[in-house]
This record gives C-alpha cells, sequence and structure tokens, in this order.
C-alpha cells in the first residue's frame, strides 16, 4: 500500500502529544455492522487485513477509516413506491394524496434497505507525530476532513489545520516552469495545468507526457497563464504533481527509492504493510520538509482556539445527528414515543420530520424501539404499528 495523492493538515506539538491516546481509543469508535435499516456508517478498521487498527512506525501511527453505505438508487426507489401506490389505487378506487405517498415511499424504503448492496470504502491517513502534519491518502477535500473528523471523535479533540503558507505558492509555480531555477534536489516532471491568471475558472490547458520546457508551454504562460498543477520529482525517488492548495497527486516512487524495500522479503501481511509504511513515511516527510523550507508551512502553536473554530462550525448540525450526540439515544427515544403515540402511523421519516435528524439516526431509534417492544417490527410491506407495551423503569 503506497499512497497515491496526499492532502496536508497541521497540527501542534501539543495535539502531538495526545495522539498517543488514539490506540487506546481506536476500538472503542470501530466500524460496526450496518443496522438492517441504516444507510451508511463508518469507523477505524485495520490497514492491513489482520493487523491492529494502528499501526505504529517510529511513533507514527498509520490508520484507515472505513464506510459502509447501502447502494438504493433514488430511481429503483421512487420506481417501486410508485407501482406500490398505483396497485392500492386501484384496489380502493380512488387517488392518493402525498402523506400517503410518503408513507408508501418510506415503507417501500424500509423493505428494500436491507437487502440493498453495500460499498464498502476505505481512507488512509498517517500521522507525523514529530513534523506535526496529518497526511491523508486522497485527493478530495471532503474526505480528508471526514477522516479527521473520525479522530477527532475518538479522541474528544484532534485541532488539525489546513496548510497556511506564507509564500506565494501560485507565483513560484509559475516562475519555475518559466525558467527560474528549481530549488536542489527538484527537477521538472512531464506535467502541467495552466489556468487563466484572471480568475480560477477561466480557460484550462493541460500537459501530460510533454516537455515542460516547449514553446508552447512558453506561449502560454506569455498570455498570462499561471500554474495550478506542475509535475515534479524530488531526488530521483518521487515523482508527484503539486497544485496550489499544496495537495499532493500522482504519487510514484521510483526504483531508487523501492529498491531497498525489494531487498528485504516480507513474511506476512502485517509485516509487509510495516515495511512500506516505514519507507513511504520517511521519503514523503524529507519531501515536507523540503516544501515547508519552500513555501513557508508554520506549524500550528495554539490549539485551542483552533479546536473551538471547530466545534463551532460543526454545532451547525441539527440535534441528535449522527457525530453530535452519540450518547443521547434514550433521549431521542423519549422523543420519538412521545411523537408515535400522537401521530396516526409509524414511519422512520416521521421521527425524522419530528425529531429534526437525519435518516441513520431516525433508523437507529426506531431499531431501539422496536427491540424493547415498543413498536412491531416491519410487516411483509414495510409498516409498523404501536403495540402498546411500556418499556421498564430502571
Amino acid at each position: 500500500m503506497y499512497p497515491k495523492n496526499v492532502t496536508l493538515f497541521r497540527f501542534s506539538d501539543a495535539v502531538s502529544q495526545d495522539l498517543k491516546r488514539l490506540a487506546e481509543v481506536a476500538p472503542e469508535h470501530a466500524l460496526r455492522e450496518l443496522g438492517p435499516l441504516e444507510m451508511a456508517t463508518s469507523g477505524f478498521v485495520a490497514p492491513a487485513r489482520g493487523g491492529e487498527l494502528l499501526c505504529q512506525v517510529n511513533g507514527n501511527p498509520l490508520l484507515a477509516i472505513g464506510k459502509d453505505s447501502r447502494l438504493l438508487p433514488t430511481a429503483i426507489l421512487n420506481r417501486e413506491a410508485d407501482k406500490k401506490a398505483l396497485k392500492i389505487e386501484a384496489e380502493e378506487c380512488r387517488p392518493l394524496g402525498g402523506r400517503e405517498r410518503r408513507r408508501i415511499r418510506d415503507e417501500v424504503r424500509d423493505t428494500l434497505l436491507p437487502t440493498a448492496l453495500v460499498k464498502h470504502d476505505r481512507t488512509y491517513a498517517w500521522l507525523d507525530r514529530v513534523r506535526g502534519y496529518a497526511c491523508i491518502d486522497s485527493g478530495s477535500r471532503k474526505s480528508a476532513e471526514d477522516l479527521l473528523k473520525s479522530v477527532r471523535e475518538a479522541l474528544g479533540s484532534f485541532p488539525a489545520v489546513p496548510l497556511a503558507p506564507t509564500n506565494p505558492v501560485r507565483l513560484i509555480l509559475t516562475n519555475w516552469l518559466a525558467g527560474t531555477e528549481l530549488p536542489a534536489d527538484f527537477t521538472l516532471g512531464d506535467e502541467c495545468e495552466l489556468r487563466d491568471a484572471a480568475t480560477s475558472t477561466g480557460p484550462i490547458w493541460k500537459g501530460r507526457r510533454t516537455p515542460l520546457d516547449s514553446e508552447e508551454v512558453r506561449e502560454h504562460l506569455r498570455a498570462g497563464k499561471h500554474v495550478a498543477q506542475l509535475g515534479l520529482c524530488f531526488r530521483g525517488r518521487i515523482e508527484f504533481v503539486i497544485d496550489e492548495a499544496l495537495v499532493l497527486r500522482k504519487i510514484r516512487f521510483t526504483e531508487l527509492a523501492l529498491g531497498d524495500l525489494d531487498s528485504t522479503s516480507a513474511q506476512d501481511a502485517v509485516s509487509e504493510l510495516d515495511a512500506q509504511f516505514a519507507l513511504f513515511q520517511g521519503e514523503i516527510g524529507e519531501l515536507l520538509d523540503a516544501l515547508d523550507t519552500i513555501f513557508g508551512l508554520p506549524r500550528p502553536t495554539e490549539g485551542e482556539v483552533v479546536d473551538q473554530a471547530i466545534r463551532q462550525r460543526e454545532n451547525g448540525e441539527l440535534p441528535f445527528a449522527p457525530g453530535t450526540a452519540p450518547d443521547d439515544l434514550e433521549g431521542a427515544k423519549e422523543d420519538a414515543r412521545r411523537a408515535l403515540r400522537q401521530s396516526k402511523h409509524v414511519s422512520i421519516s416521521l421521527l425524522q420530520r419530528v425529531l429534526r435528524i437525519g435518516y441513520n439516526r431516525a433508523a437507529r431509534v426506531m431499531e431501539a424501539l422496536e427491540h424493547e417492544g415498543f413498536v412491531s417490527p416491519a410487516d411483509s410491506s414495510g409498516r409498523r404499528h404501536l403495540t402498546g407495551a411500556t418499556p421498564a423503569i430502571h
């Protein structure tokens, strides 16, 4: 396993010390099996099959976050709901109203979900505690932030922030392409992407497997385009493409870098991963040192201010939304009982509307109420009803 893309965040030395707890708390946040009515779930998984949840090399943890999600296309759900609605209209000789159609759609969804295919996604990352970098193997900012959120939920706090270079990245990359001498250890690759300097959404020119010192490239630069992505090689050991946000893409370790690894034989998947991790964290760590020297990537020193900003941003989620109140299931169940007693039917969508929670959370509440006997299991048509049972008070 070698990283193909790396999105970078920075954290302080104080946060680095707190990361020692991650191995202890990760098992409490491991990926669990999807409930029959859940759309998705996420948590820690072992980076290597049969290994621990965290792989540690030189005190730096390698981790993986898994996300399992059910595949239930909207088109299929709508088609099955329409078929059921048409059948009811034909049998009862009357048109169905909007509320009835929504109820039917909920029932069909509850019937289809348990048998829907499950998609398994994995995102890997390693945390360089000495340098203060969170390195996420993804070119997607959203995927990277989702992984950081999982780490934050496990630790209770993990104030990692995006890179804030003190030197102009776009200007430096453009000057390199225009002919300015590159820093020691760097050489140009064979790929670049140019954009109109007047607007970030302007015309794009992409060059792949092409000499970057060609007249065509110079003509685009004279026309005012700037570098959005640039292919580089570091010490002849790592080839990559870097963009304006300093995201590393299309990472490839050359034979020079892989030579030492090939000379050792791993006896199992865990040992092989340990060897690979030791290699790529060391190689990329030295690359990050060089990028810090060039662009200026200050390490944050005050984590609490950053952590507070992160909490304020995430508190925009509604009460009981996944990740905001994981332990308040009892409070949600009590509100759900009250809402269902007042309603004429039992459905997950009703809980979503009344409690203002997401579908996954509402499904878990419904499953809990079914387990304690307050609502019935779904019948063959997906319908439920109140059983009249009152849960015991402990």
